[in-house]
């Protein structure tokens, strides 16, 4: 049995897929890694700094996961990591979740009311037809959900797709109120680690995070060809 995996085509592509996913992400944790560490090396002065603000440096992290979301190339792991260290696991998810549910909120509206005016200003036309493709899926909610679920998938430029769907407004406000807990926890965790200098707990949850993402994306990818026909 042995003899006939290694034979087989398809166990050496997945595996080459596993090894590049796990690179990339390795290569992703390390280039925002910067800030990350600059907020280590001065917790107190930071946390006080940040808390200093009393509700206002809530706001501060709320505006900062909504722009996130709507400049969608901007990675939203640091601004958790941050909420976690600042607030704690808890309070920083709470943060967190209230921010990116705004944002992908604000998205589907506007996307909703302007259609192809706000997708032309912050999509080029092949970049847009990639993700509009989903449009055409027959479980696009269950999709959508399911993809809100699992780390690393595009999640902010969906909620541009989105708007264009028939998704009504609270069917939205759930998929990505709950759907976006798993990810956002996971970053809470560890800047909550990093504020306690529990290394050890910051690696571990970092490491479960990484394996967690690629099974996940590895179960995403045969979900998504089995129902996307």
């Amino acid at each position: 049995m042995i003899k006939q995996l290694l034979k087989s085509k398809k166990f050496w592509t997945a595996t080459l897929a596993l090894v590049v996913t796990i690179i990339v992400m390795t290569g992703l944790v390390l280039y925002f890694s910067e800030p990350i560490i600059e907020m280590m090396a001065d917790k107190e002065e930071f946390r006080a700094w940040i808390q200093s603000y009393g509700p206002w440096g809530w706001l501060i992290f709320i505006g900062l996961e909504v722009l996130q979301v709507i400049i969608s190339v901007i990675p939203a792991g640091p601004v958790n990591i941050a909420a976690g260290y600042s607030y704690g696991a808890l309070g920083g998810t709470i943060l967190c979740i209230i921010g990116d549910t705004l944002g992908s909120m604000i998205v589907f509206l506007l996307v909703r009311r302007f259609g192809m005016k706000v997708i032309n200003f912050f999509f080029r036309h092949d970049e847009f037809e990639k993700y509009a493709a989903i449009l055409n899926r027959p479980k696009l909610k269950l999709f959508m959900f399911i993809s809100f679920m699992i780390p690393n998938t595009p999640k902010d430029q969906f909620c541009y797709i989105a708007g264009l769907s028939n998704i009504s407004v609270f069917e939205w406000f759930i998929i990505v109120s709950v759907g976006r807990i798993p990810s956002i926890l996971t970053s809470t965790l560890m800047g909550n680690a990093a504020y306690r200098s529990d290394y050890k707990a910051f690696l571990i949850i970092l490491a479960f995070s990484l394996i967690a993402g690629i099974l996940a994306y590895i179960f995403y990818k045969r979900w998504n060809k089995k129902t996307g026909d």
